[in-house]
């Protein structure tokens, strides 16, 4: 959710800024309501989509140790060392805090949406309706302002009738008819009501309304004697009549940037650049903000031979007896012993190219060599994201079965309720036994790794995929 909430207010505050910057200005109105449009669903869709990329590749040729290529293979489960203590989240109320808020909230403006349409609705309701081109025009007693919605324009009917109401008026109101305006502005009111945390959605209703208005003035304009008597029409309406949010009226936002837009030429050529600026600035942040997968995915080779098996690079005479000084004082000099009874007191503390070395060496051990060690040594594969299945998500939500690690830290199992299933990219389950099952209810612990901190820590893991154990020795 954090990660949504982010991502939402950083896309739609900088596609905000642009349109501000370099579009409003510009004559160029039916491009600015599309851009506007697509920025708000952008802004809702974008953290959800995602890409998938392949990792990059450890460039073994170039490796500094080794002249060959190595054996690599996964890290082996180890078992979870006994914690003895550990805090458990137990304010079901406060984690539900945020929920409540935000659906009371939600709630709140939702109703009042609801009351503002059945509010306009109920002003057609038993008025004279009369016939205009391809809409309606409903006669309203009241002293009101002329406003449209949907398909109906709505006039004071006492000036109809006396010819009070200039066609510029008419036409006005007749090009939000025709340009469905209304669909507009209820598509960004309902945005708001359930995106209400989002204060750029305001903002980005705002812009629309005054650019169905630009859009508008373009028709009556086409119609008018000249924009000066254009201009003075609009300023003799504005101290009339009330309106509601969801409608268009014809005095909306009387603002020097709508006066002075009547009478710009336009500039095809900058506005070109621009529309196409706009593009390349959608399909940036668009690749920044989606969510990536990264996969790995191996093409069948024919001609490739065969990789060879464990067993198969262990043959030979392996490594030289100074080569085996070397791995055994390496080890010697960077162990430290723990007074821990554990079932691994050492503890190897070797920098990733120190491991890398010893990985090199032990891989080209021979099998008797190999034997002879004292310690196990391993290489993680590449880390990629996979995401399980909703219905497995659900399941770690229940804490009589797992304990929960999120990214490294224990948590309550209901916080998983704060992320979808797709925000969790990785997932290991270790089943819990001996002494590191005491005091527990659940049977496995989960460790779990959302998407962004896959992606923070995502380069330090790939320098240091080796691992060292200690060889349990069974009697």
């Amino acid at each position: 959710m954090t990660s949504y909430l982010i991502k939402s207010l950083l896309c739609s505050g900088l596609l905000l800024l642009f349109y501000h910057l370099f579009l409003e200005k510009e004559k160029m109105f039916f491009f600015n309501r599309f851009y506007l449009l697509f920025s708000i669903i952008f802004v809702l869709g974008i953290p959800f989509l995602r890409i998938e990329l392949n990792p990059e590749k450890l460039p073994d040729e170039v490796h500094p140790y080794a002249q060959t290529d190595f054996l690599k293979t996964d890290i082996l489960p180890v078992k979870i060392p006994d914690q003895t203590t550990y805090k458990e989240e137990q304010n079901d109320s406060a984690h539900d805090l945020p929920r409540l808020i935000y659906s009371l909230i939600t709630c709140i403006l939702l109703v009042r949406f609801l009351i503002n349409l059945h509010s306009v609705l109920l002003q057609k309701h038993g008025k004279q309706m009369i016939r205009y081109k391809k809409t309606m025009l409903v006669l309203v007693p009241e002293n009101t302002i002329t406003y449209t919605f949907l398909n109906h324009i709505f006039v004071n009917k006492d000036e109809f009738l006396n010819r009070q109401i200039p066609e510029e008026i008419l036409t006005h109101e007749y090009a939000h008819v025709r340009q469905k305006h209304t669909l507009d502005v209820l598509f960004t009111e309902l945005v708001q009501v359930f995106f209400w945390f989002n204060p750029f959605f305001f903002y980005f209703k705002k812009a629309m309304r005054l650019n169905h208005e630009f859009l508008a003035d373009e028709a009556a304009l086409a119609i008018a004697q000249d924009p000066g008597s254009y201009k003075i029409l609009l300023l003799d309406k504005i101290l009339s009549g009330t309106r509601t949010n969801l409608t268009s009226s014809f005095n909306y936002s009387i603002t020097k940037k709508r006066l002075t837009m009547m009478t710009r030429t336009a500039n095809p050529s900058q506005n070109l650049i621009k529309q196409t600026v706009s593009f390349f600035l959608i399909l940036g942040l668009g690749f920044t903000f989606c969510e990536k997968i990264y996969s790995q995915k191996t093409e069948a080779n024919p001609e490739e031979k065969p990789a060879k098996t464990r067993t198969e690079l262990k043959t030979g005479n392996g490594l030289s007896q100074e080569l085996l000084n070397e791995f055994t004082e390496t080890i010697k000099k960077h162990t430290r012993y723990t007074k821990e009874k554990q079932p691994y007191n050492e503890i190897y503390e070797l920098t990733a190219e120190q491991k890398e070395r010893l990985f090199y060496l032990y891989s080209n051990m021979s099998s008797e060599q190999q034997k002879g060690s004292i310690i196990d040594i391993y290489q993680s594969a590449i880390p990629v994201k996979k995401i399980r299945s909703a219905e497995l998500f659900e399941k770690w939500k229940n804490p009589n079965v797992f304990g929960v690690w999120l990214n490294g830290k224990k948590i309550n199992n209901k916080e998983l309720g704060n992320y979808k299933y797709t925000d969790i990219v990785e997932s290991e389950i270790h089943n819990l036994y001996g002494a590191a099952k005491k005091g527990r209810i659940y049977k496995y612990q989960l460790e779990l790794t959302t998407n962004d901190f896959f992606d923070k820590t995502y380069p330090e893991r790939m320098k240091d995929r080796v691992h060292i154990r200690q060889r349990i020795v069974r009697k």
